[in-house]
């Protein structure tokens, strides 16, 4: 078969498509969606899907922003974003089992309510009604008998309660008059006892209140065994009881107000205990939701009260009979410092050292989730961090000197002996790690530089001639596609800024520049191969205020360039964060929006359109050398335009060919489908990965292979994929004498 060509191969697969993508790729930042801890918003229980939905809510009150976001949880599953929603403060959903819809009204108890409808799609504003104007407190429910949803709404002048119903166009109002005083109320519908209640208390009150509503009135129910009165508890129908159950809530009956973390069961006039969450989960302003098919009662969030102030919770809780389980402690880090962070490459995994409430803690993410480590000494947060391939240990040294080493387990003392100090900066330079100190605010020179040697876990100081030039607060970032060092320092009083970069030998100034700025974050992206600033503000003296620079930059190895991004959701969010890779070789940026004595976690990755992707797939068979593999360093990809060197390793050492497969497809080849056990032919352990379409003969040599290919700038190629396999002759290794690496799948892209 004729030597495979690149171009010929994927032009002739893409030359019938009528798509022509867009020359111009740009990096682009896009927000990770995670379910952040949150209050006061809705859940309700899609019967048609079998999903637990829940949407908006506010971090920590109002003036701290609401969440726009719509996600589900079905039975024994995670919570999935759905889709982002119109902002809903404070918001109480109803779903209509009749009409498949879900209704939702947001700023239940303000006076600037707006009511949407979903059913899948686009979210629908609803005209809101009159009783609205002057609401003081609104909710949503179901109503079975009629197969309606009903909208209740509370008025102050004069004191009256109304009830609305949707008739396919608008709510209509049904009855108006007396009923529950002001105060905070929720309602459910007691499906064994056919009787739709309202439960809650009034403003002031002592004891849990119940109404029911007959239709056209609202009576009181007399209960006994009542709870004490409280207010932004979770209440919904719990199917594992069949009754009606009130959880936690704030109980403000004094002077001090406390979180309370029991829950109650309402069964017919009787209420009885229902288990509890624990004194350390108390909390108000959650919300619950019963799974029916499932038998389970679903909470979420709220939030708590301790010494340092509130408290958000972003924790699910499932509940059978009176046993209140945790089954999440969610996946945002929120209200919590971010400081340490490195990513493992050896393992995937990123690491975050957090603070909360004198508190730190170790956390590492999987690509998915963040998991902690609350049994792992921690060591102080505000530290720099970086991975030391000779040893596999992420590095840490903290403000009193001391150095840290972390093995995805437990943190470990590595030295000790270092100069106190908050103002410093590590990396890897391709060869040790690399810790430099930085001066003082003025820009005095640095104090020392050191390196630290793995292996035997000391610190050497570099020479005279290694102290780079003098800065404050210094930061590092390593360019493995260069093979050099970036330091950045900060510029306070912005205007165009150079940074330095070290070759392992000794420092230079480069002659590109970047908006200058502090309190920035400073990175590299491994797949683009790009140093990337991100943040910041700029300090004018003669107003004494600061200036949010709220973009990014990257740097090619030539010169900076600003970068998309989405807009920053606010001043003072980008300031403080941290840029680290992840096991998806992007970059992201970490960081909390300040609100006092809150944070929210936000997580923007920073890909790239029509991106280029590298990644290796399926299983090999090895011989004596080993197994064969692909090798090839993060920042090379399949660039439209530009060459992607690859090298194979742990080859036959008496080979000196090896053959390399080319395929369009990795699923079948013609009517075969792949993989391909190539046991029967001799090969046992040995599979098929792609598809034949193209095979080239390279050379080998002392068990390694090396090959270029330039790939086209053909715009039709963007998106185009190409499968590739390796096959070298090893008589010893099989009766069929071969061994097979694993698959490698390339994906074309533009930078």
């Amino acid at each position: 078969m004729a030597a495979f060509s690149f171009r010929a191969s994927l032009c002739c697969a893409f030359a019938s498509a009528a798509l022509i993508l867009p020359l111009a790729a740009q990096a682009e930042w896009t927000k990770r969606e995670e379910l952040h801890a949150r209050r006061d918003h809705a859940m309700v229980y899609d019967a048609a899907n079998q999903r637990v939905l829940l949407l908006g809510g506010t971090f920590w009150e109002n003036v701290y922003g609401t969440h726009r976001s719509l996600w589900e949880r079905r039975a024994g599953g995670e919570w999935t974003f759905v889709q982002s929603t119109p902002e809903m403060p404070e918001p109480s959903a109803a779903w209509d089992v009749a009409r498949g819809e879900l209704f939702a009204i947001s700023d239940r108890h303000g006076t600037s309510s707006a009511l949407w409808r979903w059913s899948g799609g686009s979210w629908i504003s609803i005209t809101e009604p009159l009783e609205l104007m002057s609401a003081a407190g609104a909710e949503l429910v179901y109503h079975p008998p009629t197969s309606e949803t009903l909208l209740f709404v509370q008025q102050l002048s004069p004191p009256s309660v109304a009830v609305l119903a949707w008739n396919g166009s608008a709510f209509v109002r049904r009855s108006s008059g007396s009923g529950p005083a002001w105060g905070d109320w929720k309602l459910v519908y007691d499906a064994p006892l056919q009787r739709l209640l309202a439960i809650g208390a009034p403003f002031g009150g002592l004891l849990l209140e119940t109404w029911r509503y007959s239709g056209n009135t609202w009576q009181p129910i007399a209960t006994t065994n009542t709870p004490p009165a409280r207010h932004w508890a979770a209440i919904a129908f719990d199917p594992s009881w069949s009754t009606p159950l009130v959880a936690c809530g704030f109980d403000q009956r004094g002077t001090n107000v406390f979180a309370l973390d029991d829950a109650w069961r309402l069964q017919g006039t009787l209420w009885l205990p229902a288990g509890a969450l624990g004194a350390a989960n108390a909390r108000g302003h959650a919300s619950a939701a019963g799974d029916l098919p499932n038998g389970e009662l679903v909470l979420f969030g709220g939030s708590g009260l301790t010494a340092f102030g509130p408290q958000p919770f972003g924790d699910t809780w499932t509940k059978v009979g009176s046993s209140w389980n945790q089954i999440d402690i969610g996946r945002a880090l929120d209200d919590r410092t971010i400081g340490a962070t490195a990513y493992d490459p050896a393992r995937r995994r990123t690491l975050a050292i957090t603070w909360k409430a004198n508190v730190t803690t170790t956390w590492e993410h999987d690509g998915q989730r963040w998991t902690a480590f609350p049994n792992a000494t921690s060591p102080s947060y505000d530290s720099p961090a970086v991975y030391d391939p000779r040893t596999g240990d992420i590095v840490l040294v903290d403000g009193g000197g001391t150095t840290w080493l972390w093995d995805g387990v437990r943190w470990t003392l590595g030295a000790s002996g270092l100069p106190s100090s908050t103002n410093r900066a590590l990396a890897w330079d391709g060869a040790r790690v690399l810790l430099v100190e930085g001066g003082t605010i003025s820009g005095g020179s640095p104090t020392s530089i050191w390196f630290w040697d793995g292996p035997t876990r000391t610190w050497t100081p570099g020479s005279a001639g290694q102290i780079p030039p003098g800065g404050f607060e210094p930061q590092l970032a390593y360019d493995e596609r260069r093979g050099v060092v970036a330091l950045f320092y900060e510029n306070s009083f912005g205007g165009p800024t150079a940074h330095y970069e070290w070759n392992g030998a000794s420092w230079s100034t480069s002659s590109a520049r970047y908006p200058g700025r502090r309190r920035f974050a400073a990175g590299y992206h491994p797949a683009r191969g790009r140093l990337v600033i991100a943040g910041g503000e700029t300090w004018n003296p003669l107003t004494s205020r600061s200036t949010d620079t709220n973009n990014a930059y990257e740097f090619d190895g030539a010169g900076w360039r600003q970068i998309n991004f989405l807009p920053w959701p606010g001043s003072g969010f980008f300031l403080g964060g941290q840029l680290v890779a992840t096991p998806e070789d992007r970059l992201v940026w970490l960081g909390a929006q300040d609100r006092g004595f809150h944070s929210q976690l936000e997580n923007h990755a920073l890909g790239t359109a029509n991106g280029a992707e590298i990644e290796t797939f399926g299983s090999a068979c090895g011989g004596a050398s080993g197994t064969p593999r692909f090798l090839y360093p993060s920042w090379q990809r399949p660039w439209l335009g530009e060459v992607l060197s690859l090298r194979a390793a742990n080859l036959p050492a008496s080979a000196t060919l090896v053959t390399l497969f080319y395929g369009l497809r990795r699923d079948a080849w013609g009517s075969i489908a792949l993989p391909l056990d190539l046991g029967p032919a001799g090969l046992p352990g040995c599979e098929l990965l792609v598809a034949l379409d193209a095979v080239q003969t390279l050379p080998a040599n002392q068990g390694s292979a090396s090959w270029a290919v330039t790939v086209p700038n053909v715009p039709q190629l963007l998106g185009a994929e190409v499968f590739e396999q390796l096959a070298a002759f090893d008589p010893t290794a099989n009766p069929g004498g071969a061994v097979l690496s694993d698959g490698l799948a390339l994906r074309v892209g533009r930078r």
